[in-house]
């Protein structure tokens, strides 16, 4: 940028207004250079519109990364939240920034906190520095922070681990939306000791849906090691909502059939179930289960038949993965109406042992 350039962006934000300082915070003049030179205006709103502008770009903004930094220090609540939200939208590329927002996680302001908070966990694993704060934070008076502490934590990933007392406390927290985050957490930092497996199997039991699928799919992240909680997740699959169902039926798949395998009845009966994609997960997870999965042939077998094309490709898929791919019942999907039915049959019928099955499945695969 030429210096009369910037001499008459910096008099635009002196001014904290005029034509051109508007249409670059309205997003019609997107000039990095204009928004960082707006840092430095009078007026609060100016600032606060500037870094507005500037997380609005993201990453392509990276490069003003270390005066924003600074304006986390501004006198102005509004500001230093504007600040730390447009860290957060940086990402990665604002790493360094995390020991500065730490810093803001015991501001005095509810917005400020949340803001901090939740631009630490967009910086993932670089936000580990700030583990301490955010283990407080969980017991913040704001029940949005205390939500946020628990996402950026399990957004560090495995080295938030020393703040898993914190988390496990948070699945009884009085807000749902913070069980349904603290759950969520614990499988994405892989917490798998006893008293972690414990509070999610009771938070299976919550009251509210979102945390019991939150905790299923937490469940399931932890793989096998998650075996004990193979009954609850059982009796989910009879959850009043679906979302629940699905989600259980999911868990068990990624357990594998060594801690699973004993669910297999309860998963096939779960191809009867009301809703297609928990239908459609179902089959899915019977077909991981390899040899496990032939007590649930007979099952897959009549999915073939079910009214959606999904439901029908699944388990057809399926039984060639536990080594049931029987011709009798696929070769006729391979006329089936939806092309991708007709794919999993032939795919199938490769995966059988008769050689006049897998021959003549070959001309089906597009």
């Amino acid at each position: 940028m030429k210096p009369a350039a910037l001499l008459t962006l910096l008099a635009l934000a002196a001014a904290g207004s005029g034509p051109s300082f508007a249409r670059a915070l309205d997003g019609s003049l997107e000039s990095v250079p204009t928004l960082v030179a707006a840092l430095s205006a009078p007026a609060a709103e100016s600032r606060k519109r500037a870094l507005d502008a500037l997380g609005r770009k993201g990453p392509a903004a990276r490069e003003a990364a270390r005066l924003i930094v600074r304006a986390l220090k501004d006198p102005d609540p509004a500001v230093r939240s504007a600040a730390a939200g447009a860290l957060g939208r940086l990402g990665p590329h604002a790493g360094a920034a995390a020991g500065a927002l730490a810093e803001l996680i015991s501001d005095p302001v509810q917005g400020v906190r949340v803001h901090a908070v939740w631009a630490l966990g967009n910086l993932g694993p670089r936000a580990v520095v700030a583990l301490a704060g955010l283990e407080r934070s969980l017991e913040d008076k704001d029940p949005f922070v205390r939500e946020n502490a628990a996402w950026s934590l399990g957004m560090i990933g495995p080295a938030a681990e020393p703040a898993a007392a914190g988390l496990i406390r948070a699945l009884k927290d009085e807000a749902s939306h913070v069980r349904e985050r603290a759950a969520g957490a614990i499988g994405a930092v892989g917490l798998k000791t006893e008293a972690a497996l414990g509070a999610l199997i009771s938070g299976l039991g919550d009251k509210n849906p979102d945390v019991r699928m939150s905790a299923a799919t937490a469940l399931g992240s932890l793989g096998r090691e998650a075996a004990p909680a193979v009954p609850a997740l059982v009796s989910r699959l009879r959850d009043p909502d679906a979302y629940v169902r699905m989600s259980s039926a999911l868990a068990l798949e990624r357990m594998g059939p060594e801690a699973a395998g004993p669910a297999v009845p309860a998963i096939a009966e779960a191809l009867g179930d009301g809703d297609p994609f928990v239908r459609m997960s179902a089959a899915d997870a019977l077909g991981d289960m390899g040899q496990a999965g032939h007590p649930a042939a007979s099952a897959l077998r009549r999915a073939l038949s079910d009214v959606e094309p999904e439901v029908r490709r699944h388990a057809a898929m399926s039984l060639g993965m536990i080594g049931k791919a029987e011709e009798s019942f696929l070769l006729p999907l391979l006329a089936d109406a939806d092309p991708r039915v007709r794919m999993s049959a032939a795919m199938a019928l490769q995966m059988s042992p008769s050689e006049a099955g897998a021959r003549r499945a070959a001309p089906s695969v597009p």
